[in-house]
C-alpha cells in the first residue's frame, strides 16, 4: 500500500497511511504503522524535519566570562567610509555591552589588530569567546593570540548554529545607524559608529534593568540571578527523553539556502545514541557511528529520526568489483557502496547524470576540491582514518543564447576552447614555483621560474616573451581583466637607457597620445592599482581616443570618430551562477 504509487496514502505520513490502512485492517494500531514506517528505507530518509524549534539559552557564567562575536557587513558602503566594509562587533553576554572595531577586510593580520583592539576596549581579558563557523575567526594568526591570552575559542558544530547574541547586537547598532543616516543624509558610519556604540552602552538594558557599563564584576551576582534565576529554576520540570540509549537513528541533512524541500532531509548513515543527556533541556543527545566513534557535539531531538536497522534501512552494496582470499582464509571485497537514495536519484536526474565522486587520502587534493567554486560539494564521507569521499556536482552557468546565433556551432567551440584553455590553467597552478596571474576568455599569463615552463607556448598563445622577443619584462601589473601593464627594457640597450611600457586597458592597447598628453602612463596605473587594493575605492581617469575607427552595421562604412572611456581598476569582474554565486573572472564551468 506504502509502495503503490496507485494508492492513496502512497509514500505519505503516519496518519495518512494508518487510515488507509484501516480500511483493510480494522484494529490496526496507529504506534504499529509507526513502527513499520521507522523500517522504511525512503520513510526514514525522506520524513519530514523541524528546521525552527526552542534551543539551549545562552548562559554565561559570569562577568566577562562568555563573550560572543561576529562581523557586520557594510560592504555597499565601503567607498563612504575610506574603504571600510566590515564591523567587529563583540558583546558580554552577561552585562551586554558592546565593543567595536571597524575593518577593511578579513585578512589574517587584519582581524588579529581587530581583536588586539577588541580586547584593549574590554575591563578584562574573556575567558571564552564564541563566533559561527567563519573562517576569518580561526585563522593561524588569531588562534595563537588567543591561546597567548589564554581565551578559549568555542564554534559551533554546525553551521546553521550562529552567535545570536551578537547579531541581535548588530542588529540594535545597524537600526540607530541608519535612522542616524536618513536624519543626516550621510552614509558615513566609521566615524558615527562609536558614538552609537557608547549609547547603546549607556542606555539601561531590557534584560537585566541596568546600563551595560554599570555591570561589573561586584555587581555581577545580582545581574546573573535577575537574567537566569527563572530559567534555571525551570530546568527542573523533567520529561521522558524522545530517543534512549543505543537505540538506532538518521541525522538530520543541512540543505542549502535553495535546496527543495522534497529533497532529503536525513542522512543515509544510520547512528547510534551513545549518551542521553537527560539533566539539560532541551534534552541533547550524544551519537557515535558503526565503528564506535563518537560524534563532535551533541543533538537536539528535532535532528534526530529514529529508524530500525536492518537490510532494509541499511546501506546497500551495489557492485562486487573485486575479490581475493587472504592468508589467514578469509575472502576482501572490493565493493561500491549503493548510494542510490533518493538524495542521489535526484541529484543525478537534476543534473542530467553528471553527479560524481571521488576518494582521495591526499589531503591537498581534498583541500582543493573543498575550495574548488566550480564544483558544488554535497557530501563528504569518512571511509576509514585516511581515506575521505567526496560527493560534487558540476556547477552550471545560464546562458541566454541570441536569436541570430548558431547553439550547435556556438556551444562546440566555446566548450572546446574553454576545456583547452581549463587544462593549462590546471597545468599552471599544479607546477611548483608557477603563479596564475590572469586569465581571459582565451588567453592566461603566468609566471614560471627560469627553464621551468609547463605549457609548450608559442606566439598564437600570445605568450609576452614572443610578442616581445627584443625585450626583458621587469614587471607586471593587472588593475583587473583585460588592464595590464608592462614595464619593458631592450636586451641591447645601455645601461642609462629608459625603459619601455606596454598599457592595455578594457581590452585596448594605449595608443601615444593616451600615454603621452592624457595622463594615464604605467606608473600611474600601477598606482591606481595599488591604492584600489589598499582602500577599496576607485579613482577613474577620463581617456579620449581621438581617432577610434568605428564600422557602420547598417551600410558597411567605416568611421573615424573620438572615444572617450573611463579607466578604473576592476579586480572584482565576475559571472553569477545558477544558484547565484559570484564567480571570478576567468572560471571556467
Amino acid at each position: 500500500m506504502y509502495n503503490d504509487p496507485s494508492s492513496p496514502a502512497a509514500f505519505a505520513g503516519v496518519t495518512a497511511l494508518w487510515k488507509e490502512a484501516r480500511k483493510k485492517i480494522k484494529h490496526l494500531r496507529k504506534d504499529e504503522v509507526q513502527t513499520y514506517l521507522d523500517g522504511h528505507r525512503t520513510y526514514t530518509l525522506m520524513r519530514p524535519r523541524r528546521v525552527h524549534f526552542p534551543r539551549a539559552k545562552t548562559i554565561a557564567a559570569g562577568f566577562m566570562t562568555d563573550v560572543q562575536v561576529d562581523l557586520a557587513d557594510f560592504q555597499a558602503l565601503s567607498r563612504h567610509n575610506g574603504g571600510h566594509r566590515y564591523l567587529l562587533v563583540a558583546i558580554d553576554v552577561l552585562s551586554k555591552r558592546l565593543f567595536v572595531v571597524p575593518l577593511k577586510n578579513k585578512r589574517a593580520e587584519e582581524m588579529l589588530d581587530a581583536f588586539k583592539e577588541l580586547i584593549e576596549q574590554m575591563p578584562m581579558v574573556p575567558h571564552r569567546i564564541f563566533s559561527d563557523k567563519g573562517t576569518e575567526f580561526k585563522n593561524r594568526l588569531v588562534k595563537e593570540f588567543f591561546e597567548e591570552q589564554e581565551i578559549e575559542k568555542h564554534e559551533p558544530v554546525h553551521s546553521s548554529v550562529k552567535a545570536s547574541v551578537a547579531e541581535r547586537a548588530i542588529r540594535n547598532v545597524k537600526q540607530r545607524l541608519y535612522r542616524y543616516f536618513a536624519e543626516k543624509q550621510t552614509l558615513n558610519w566609521v566615524d558615527t559608529v562609536q558614538q552609537i556604540v557608547d549609547g547603546i552602552n549607556s542606555a539601561p538594558s531590557r534584560v537585566h534593568g541596568m546600563r551595560p557599563i554599570d555591570v561589573n564584576f561586584q555587581n555581577a551576582q545580582k545581574v546573573w540571578k535577575r537574567m537566569y534565576g527563572q530559567q534555571i529554576a525551570k530546568i527542573s520540570q523533567r520529561r521522558a527523553p524522545r530517543f534512549r540509549k543505543n537505540e538506532f537513528v538518521r541525522m538530520s541533512r543541512e540543505k542549502r539556502q535553495f535546496e527543495k524541500g522534497y529533497l532529503p532531509n536525513y542522512g543515509d548513515e544510520i547512528l547510534e545514541v551513545d549518551q542521553v543527556l537527560k539533566a539539560v533541556r532541551p534534552i541533547r543527545y550524544k551519537l557515535r557511528d558503526d565503528h564506535g566513534e563518537k560524534f563532535r557535539g551533541t543533538f537536539y531531538e528535532q535532528e534526530l529520526a529514529r529508524v530500525r536497522k536492518d537490510d532494509e534501512t541499511s546501506y546497500r552494496i551495489e557492485k562486487v568489483l573485486k575479490k581475493r582470499r587472504k592468508s589467514d582464509g578469509s575472502i576482501e571485497m572490493l565493493w561500491v557502496m549503493g548510494v542510490w537514495t533518493a538524495q542521489y536519484q535526484l541529484s543525478l536526474l537534476r543534473n542530467f547524470g553528471l553527479s560524481q565522486t571521488l576518494i582521495t587520502d591526499d589531503p591537498a587534493v581534498f583541500a582543493e576540491y573543498l575550495d574548488n567554486r566550480s564544483l558544488d560539494v554535497t557530501a563528504i564521507d569518512q571511509l576509514d582514518d585516511e581515506h575521505m569521499l567526496i560527493s560534487y556536482e558540476k556547477k552550471k552557468e545560464w546562458v541566454e543564447e541570441h536569436a541570430c546565433s548558431n547553439i550547435v556551432i556556438s556551444l562546440w567551440t566555446t566548450s572546446a576552447a574553454r576545456l583547452l584553455l581549463l587544462r593549462a590553467m590546471q597545468k599552471v597552478v599544479r607546477t611548483p614555483g608557477c603563479v596564475l596571474l590572469y586569465t581571459d576568455t582565451d588567453s592566461l599569463i603566468f609566471a614560471h621560474p627560469i627553464g621551468l615552463c609547463p605549457l609548450q607556448t608559442g606566439p598564437h598563445l600570445g605568450q609576452f616573451t614572443d610578442e616581445y622577443p627584443k625585450h626583458e619584462i621587469l614587471e607586471f601589473c593587472s588593475g583587473g581583466a583585460k588592464q595590464y601593464g608592462l614595464k619593458l627594457r631592450r636586451k641591447d640597450a645601455p645601461a642609462d637607457a629608459d625603459n619601455e611600457y606596454v598599457l592595455k586597458v578594457r581590452g585596448m592597447t594605449l595608443n601615444y597620445d593616451v600615454i603621452q598628453n592624457q595622463g594615464l602612463r604605467y606608473e600611474t596605473f600601477k598606482d591606481k592599482v595599488l591604492r584600489y587594493a589598499e582602500t577599496g575605492e576607485p579613482q577613474p581617469i577620463n581617456v579620449m581616443y581621438p581617432n577610434f575607427l568605428r564600422p557602420s552595421i547598417k551600410d558597411g562604412r567605416v568611421i573615424s570618430c573620438p572615444l572617450q572611456k573611463i579607466y578604473k581598476p576592476f579586480v572584482g569582474k565576475g559571472i553569477v551562477g545558477a544558484d547565484f554565486q559570484l564567480l571570478d573572472f576567468g572560471h571556467t564551468l
